[in-house]
Order: C-alpha cells, then structure tokens, then sequence
C-alpha cells in the first residue's frame, strides 16, 4: 500500500514539474530547427529565398539569401542590342550582309549579299525607264546632231551601225556608272557619289558636232562635248585593248568639264598645282580611285593597271609645279 502511494506521488510531482516549466522557443520548449527563428516565442520560416521564403522566380538566382536576376541575354541582363541575337544566353552578332557579318563587296539587298557585275557586263545590259527618267530630269541633254530612234539591246542601240554607238544611250551609261561606281573610299574633294557631284554643278549636257574640243561652259552650267568622241564603239568596253580607252574616258571628261564651272585651268592647259583640285586634279585623282579603291573583280587586272598608269601619266604631265 505504502509503495502504490509513493509511486502516485512521484508521478503528480512530475506532472506538476512538467506544468511549471514554461512553454515556447525561448525556453527551447520545444527548439526551433535550422530553418526557423524564434520570434515572439513561436518559431517561423527564416525569410529569404535559402529558405523559399519567398522562393525565386525562375529567371532568377538566390545569392546572398536574395533572389537576383539570372545574368545572360535569355534573362535580358543584360539584353541584345538590334545587330545581335540571343544564343545560348550569349549575344552574338546577327548573320548577313545587313550587319557586316560577312561583308559585302556586292549589294546588300533583304540581308543577302547580291554580288557587283563586273563593269564591263554593266556596260552590256541598258538602263531601265526609270533610270533614263531621272537622267532626263536631272540633266538638259541635247544634241546638234539628229538622234536615230532610241532603242537598247545588250547595251547597244540596233538602229546604229556596228561601228557607231548611240550617243545618247552613251551618256545614258556614262551617268549611269557614275551613279553606281562603288568606291570602297570617298574621293577627295567630295563626299558625294560622282553623279550626285555632276547633277549639283551642271544643268546640262550638249553633243556639239562643230566643236573641236569638249568644253564647259556655254549656255552657263552646260557642257559641250565634242560629237565625235561620244558614241565610238570603243565605249562599250571599259577599256578597248586596241585603242587603250573606252568608257572610262567619258566620266572623267564630264568631271573635268564640270569643275571648269569653279576652276579655270592655272598654267596654260595645264594646272599650277594637284593641291588646287582644279580639272586635272579631278581627272587623276578618278583615274587612281578606279585603280585603287574598287571591289576586286569589278575591273579586270589589265583595267587596273591602265587607270594606274594613266593616273601617273597625269600627275607627271597635267601640272606644271612638281611636288
């Protein structure tokens, strides 16, 4: 009986213990784990993202227990520019020709590189309406001598004999070769194209079969050139193997005329100095830019080397100060 009463009395003072010892995580009653805080005795989820309170978005990362914004372009941290494109969370520049990746020594049309002709395949094919629309617009062309009716086929007028070319489809070539000579560097005294150049400083062009020479400029701003070197068959090459000359003659006969509307020649028939930039400088300066400064197969070897020489030629013969 005496036993029965001790172990009653034991279990009434545990209970008893238990009762008085105070509740909650302060008193490590219970213990909050790893991932919980004791505030205001409770035990709560840490806060931050370790502990995916709150967790992170999935484009970002938790550093530092704070969710930051993935790095990379697929996250937009940070994010392409226009030329480039997002691989593999890496910006790489966009593919074509439109971003110089790979360049272009053609045309750069819709992204894709449409290769240059060689000049002498140009010469071959005719301009279109729209072309001889803006050449009539641009310049007065006139003539002293009857023109045959206009027609063009692979470059030629059919009307005319084998021997003879169209004058007026001639200068229809000429412009249109200087308003599309891609020059890989801006000429010297312009930064515009050669048929923006001429339509800025003459308002027309005349084939004068009295002339005996090509002159500028009479009526004001119009250049006369001489009839017989507009229209030999040798222009519809650039450069003619037997004669030396073609095309190429006929835009630097336009500039050199043209400049005549600024520049009056300095000594004589020549000028004093290249530095003047007076007709002659003009006409070396177009003949070393062709031997120079244009895509690699637009001209043959044999082009490149006559517009070097003749570019010498110039420079030793056309002025009369030596510097």
């Amino acid at each position: 009986m005496n036993k029965n009463i001790i172990i009653i009395f034991i279990l009434v003072l545990i209970i008893f213990l238990m009762s008085c010892t105070k509740q909650g995580c302060e008193f490590n009653n219970p213990s909050c784990n790893k991932t919980f805080e004791c505030v205001n005795n409770q035990c709560q989820l840490k806060m931050g993202c370790t502990y995916n309170n709150p967790s992170c978005e999935e484009n970002q990362d938790c550093i530092g227990n704070f969710c930051r914004l993935k790095e990379g372009c697929q996250f937009n941290n940070p994010s392409c520019e226009n030329t480039s494109e997002c691989v593999n969370n890496q910006c790489q520049l966009k593919m074509g020709c439109t971003y110089n990746n790979h360049s272009c020594e053609g045309n750069c049309v819709e992204n894709k590189c449409i290769p240059l002709p060689n000049i002498n395949d140009l010469l071959h094919t005719c301009p279109s309406l729209s072309e001889i629309e803006k050449y009539e617009t641009d310049f007065i062309i006139t003539s002293d001598i009857q023109f045959k009716e206009y027609a063009c086929e692979k470059g030629k007028n059919p009307y005319y004999q084998e021997d003879r070319l169209d004058p007026k489809l001639t200068i229809y070539q000429a412009l249109r070769i200087m308003d599309s000579l891609p020059f890989s560097k801006n000429l010297p005294w312009t930064d515009e194209s050669l048929y923006d150049w001429l339509k800025n400083n003459i308002k027309g062009i005349h084939i004068n079969k009295e002339t005996d020479n090509s002159y500028c400029c009479n009526p004001d701003r119009v250049i006369n050139l001489k009839a017989e070197v507009i229209g030999a068959s040798r222009q519809l090459k650039w450069v003619d193997p037997q004669s030396g000359t073609g095309m190429e003659a006929l835009p630097a006969l336009l500039l050199h005329e043209a400049r005549h509307v600024t520049h009056g020649h300095t000594c004589g028939t020549n000028d004093a100095t290249l530095d003047e930039g007076g007709a002659w400088a003009l006409q070396y300066y177009l003949y070393y830019w062709y031997g120079h400064y244009l895509p690699e197969k637009y001209l043959s070897d044999y082009e490149k080397e006559m517009a070097v020489s003749f570019a010498k030629e110039l420079r030793n013969t056309r002025f009369c100060e030596k510097n």
